[in-house]
């Protein structure tokens, strides 16, 4: 078969390799990228496996031969992909034998067409790595948002590096003073990693936790520190410093089975995750500081409450056992004296009026004792419970300033813990003084209701409203703390205080409280 020479030409522009071969497999022409590459100037009558290879026979691969009399047999197209190179620099070349027909003898040839694709295999396999990377990131971050503990985040974290570098053993490890401890590990012994202690600047993490910089190395050396302790089938690993406002609070070991280096893009990617780690590790810490501190808190304020709760019983008590009685007895000796002086019929204008106010002063003194012994503890909660008590303290204290108190009772009336009493009970008090002191209201309603697991108090006036959004907490001037104390309360005994208000439209207080069970 003779090609035409300005068909022969056309080809010499392709780029790609073009040959054609005939059904004897003698190579009837080559293009001039044929020629270039194999360094040939006339191709002759020799066989195609002769002239370009140097091969005595057809081609053969090992998991391919040529397919040129399969082509020819089917009378149909074939496509190969071939490799070539080690893995650091392998090349990639698409051969494609298609069979064509001489429309001047009617005998049959094969053009192959030679095409590098290292480039397009190349960006095929970054696009793979990057999509296998943000599927990774993708799950470290589902992992982190997600109600999850430090440890649970950090092993997903560590599972999913290793899967990314086909790593075998790993392990993050956090600081603690001045050592590290693993605190997530896979592929490494539990019973020798759980008791581990790491000084900074020994072994591997310690002296990557040291110089906060990454270390990567083979197995060998990794052999013989106790990071990766006589394990064996370990050819290479890397540590990460994990960082958190420029401190190292961890370190990442990951180690593979395969021999292989940790390439600029591993590397970055790496050190990324380890900024994105250090911070979550760094949150987890001050997390823990912060419940700490809550705790100490709330024991605190528990003490103090249960303090003034024992001090306003022992105020009460003196003022019912020596306050009171005194006032009494004077105000009694006090009314006998007025008697006695009209008896005797003393006319002394003056000194009969001093008396009477003296005798009043003493009424009035004693009432105020009786109220501030009921405002220091209600005798009535304690005798009647917390519905009547509420009722009255309301009532007393409204009323009187024309404001109408509407009191409702559902569910199982029962008495409560006391300390869940006297704490819905101080939160009513605070409640009906804010109407009385800053609501203008011109009436009050109060549910209770007793609920099977649960204690529903709810107190609203409608009176003249305040935004609830501009109290985010005490000011200085006192504004704020009583919201702040009504929440404080009712959170020591595990309920919560939720409290509704606009300009104009009154205030709803709304407190919630679990009742014990009887095993509780």
């Amino acid at each position: 078969m003779k090609v035409n020479p300005l068909i022969e030409a056309l080809f010499d522009v392709i780029e790609d390799e073009l040959v054609i071969v005939g059904d004897d497999r003698r190579l009837i022409m080559a293009n001039k990228a044929v020629k270039q590459r194999y360094g040939i100037s006339e191709i002759g009558e020799g066989f195609c496996y002769q002239v370009l290879f140097g091969f005595e026979g057809p081609c053969r691969g090992p998991f391919w031969s040529c397919p040129l009399e399969e082509v020819l047999e089917a009378r149909r197209e074939k496509m190969l992909l071939l490799s070539e190179g080690s893995n650091v620099k392998r090349r990639y070349t698409k051969v494609v034998w298609t069979p064509l027909q001489d429309p001047w003898s009617d005998s049959w040839v094969v053009v192959e067409l030679r095409r590098d694709v290292t480039a397009e295999r190349e960006l095929e396999r970054v696009l793979l790595s990057r999509r296998h990377q943000l599927q990774v990131l993708s799950r470290i971050s589902s992992a982190i948002s997600s109600p999850k503990e430090l440890d649970q985040v950090l092993q997903v974290a560590l599972d999913n590096v290793l899967e990314l570098v086909n790593g075998s053993v790993g392990g993050i490890l956090v600081v603690e003073g001045r050592e590290l401890r693993y605190r997530v590990h896979r592929g490494l012994p539990a019973s020798d990693i759980g008791s581990l202690r790491i000084s900074i600047g020994d072994g591997i993490a310690g002296r990557v936790a040291e110089n906060a910089k990454p270390l990567m190395g083979t197995g060998e050396e990794a052999r013989f520190h106790p990071d990766f302790w006589a394990l064996e089938g370990i050819e290479a690993f890397i540590s990460i410093p994990l960082m958190a406002r420029d401190r190292v609070v961890g370190v990442m070991n990951v180690a593979s089975a395969e021999k292989r280096t940790f390439g600029e893009e591993e590397l970055f990617l790496l050190t990324t995750l380890g900024y994105f780690l250090g911070t979550v590790i760094e949150q987890a810490h001050l997390n823990e500081r912060l419940a700490k501190a809550r705790e100490r808190y709330q024991a605190l304020l528990q003490h103090a409450l249960t303090a003034q709760e024992q001090e306003r019983k022992r105020i009460a008590r003196e003022l019912h056992d020596e306050t009171s009685q005194a006032i009494t007895s004077l105000t009694l000796s006090l009314q006998a004296l007025l008697e006695m002086a009209k008896s005797r019929g003393i006319g002394d204008a003056e000194f009969l009026e001093r008396l009477y106010k003296a005798y009043s002063y003493a009424v009035y003194a004693g009432n105020e004792v009786v109220k501030l012994m009921k405002e220091l503890r209600p005798t009535l909660l304690d005798e009647l419970g917390l519905a009547t008590a509420i009722n009255h303290y309301a009532k007393e204290t409204l009323q009187p300033q024309g404001i109408k108190v509407t009191m409702e009772q559902k569910g199982q009336v029962r008495r409560l813990p006391s300390e869940i009493e006297i704490t819905l009970y101080r939160i009513a008090q605070g409640a009906i003084g804010n109407i009385l002191e800053h609501s203008k209201a011109k009436e009050a309603r109060i549910l209770l209701e007793f609920l099977p697991e649960e204690c529903l108090l709810i107190i609203e006036d409608d009176g003249q409203g305040f935004d609830v959004k501009k109290i985010t907490r005490v000011e200085p001037s006192g504004r704020g703390a009583g919201l702040f104390t009504m929440k404080e309360r009712v959170s020591l005994v595990g309920g919560s205080c939720h409290i509704e208000s606009q300009p104009g439209r009154g205030t709803k207080v709304m407190v919630r409280v679990p009742i014990p069970g009887k095993d509780g």
